[in-house]
Parts: structure tokens; sequence; C-alpha cells
């Protein structure tokens, strides 16, 4: 509404926000994507997928040293995070199916199997969020997008799942660098009883 020695007009309409402004590239923005960009994988070592219970520390199972033998259509998937706040998933043509959604016997499968309402798991573009850390919980990264994860498909916030979610939000535990390779470790509570955490490993050597 704008008002002169006239009298007064209004106009009403609607603004659609179709993407918000990039997040400034300091802390954990900067750590991800270099005020460009930079790809991320899970780090090819023993204990870079881990689950256990959050209350006593105890681990319920990791994967072993040999981790593109064991889970190879795992290893090669590439996140890439964007200053512009773009992540650009590549699953390069592979996943591992677990039967938890569907696939038995457990392995890996042609990434054309994700049919239906799985098929928001296939590689694509969504986007990411660096949450600062207050006194409730350290950084955490928010994924958004149908079909976006970090890590494992199924592994959600509060539960194990069948198929594709909408946001999911992990804690970040630590960001080292060593040898020129960062790494960085994300936890997530995937009971709705408080107990149950994945911690996922990942590495960025460029």
């Amino acid at each position: 509404t704008v008002f002169n020695q006239g009298g007064s007009a209004s106009v009403t309409g609607q603004i659609e926000i179709l993407k918000d402004g990039p997040q400034p590239c300091v802390g954990a923005v900067e750590w991800l994507t270099e005020c460009n960009e930079r790809t991320w994988k899970l780090a090819p070592q023993g204990g870079s997928l881990w689950v256990g219970s959050s209350f006593s520390g105890q681990q319920w199972w990791a994967i072993s040293g040999n981790v593109t033998a064991d889970r190879p259509c795992t290893y090669n998937d590439e996140w890439t995070f964007k200053a512009d706040g773009d992540m650009v998933y590549n699953s390069n043509g592979d996943f591992w199916g677990e039967s938890f959604f569907g696939f038995s016997p457990e392995g890996c499968f042609p990434e054309s199997d994700l049919v239906g309402p799985l098929a928001y798991w296939k590689s694509g573009t969504h986007s990411f969020e660096i949450i600062p850390a207050n006194s409730d919980h350290p950084d955490q990264l928010k994924v958004s997008g149908l079909g976006a994860f970090l890590g494992l498909h199924k592994v959600a916030n509060g539960q194990e799942v069948g198929g594709p979610q909408s946001q999911i939000i992990y804690d970040i535990l630590s960001m080292t660098e060593v040898n020129g390779k960062r790494y960085m470790e994300l936890e997530i509570v995937f009971q709705s009883s408080g107990d149950g955490i994945w911690r996922f490993t990942f590495v960025s050597e460029s």
C-alpha cells in the first residue's frame, strides 16, 4: 500500500521463492564445498559404516577393512556438495540392495532396479544446509529433496525406512584432515527409543 496527497492504492501479489540463497562459505560449508564444489565418498576403511548403542557405546556391527570387496556398489557412491547449496548424488550405476526395502539376497544391483517410489533414490540433485551448533546439538548437515540421503538409503531420523524421505538431518561429529585428505564423521539416531545410532565416515581427496 502506498500513500500520497491524492490518497492511497494497494496491490496484492504472491511471490514464490524457488531456492534460498547460499549460506556463507565458512565453517562446515567451506569444509564441504571449498567455496566451490567438493566430492565426498564413504572412506574405504574398516568402521566407516558403524552401528551401535548411543547409550552404552557398544558396537552392534561395523564394516570390515575390505570394503571394496564387501560392498563395492556402496563405496563407489559420490556426493558432490556445491557452494550454491546443491548436493549432487552419483551412484555410478549401482546400489546396495537390502531386504529392508525389498531386495533379496542382499547385494549389488543396477540402479535401474530402483523402480516405483524407490526411483527417487537414483542419482540426482538435491540440496543441503548446515544447521549451526547450539546447546542441544553439534553442527548438523541437513539434506533435502525426496530421496536425498548420505551413507545408506535406509537410515533416517528415528527409524530405518523402506522408501525415500524428503529430508534427513545428520550430526557432524568431526572434521579432520590427514595427508591432504579431508574426513567427516556423521551420526544419526535411527531408533525412536534414542538408542540405535549409525555413524558414517566420509573422505574427500580434492
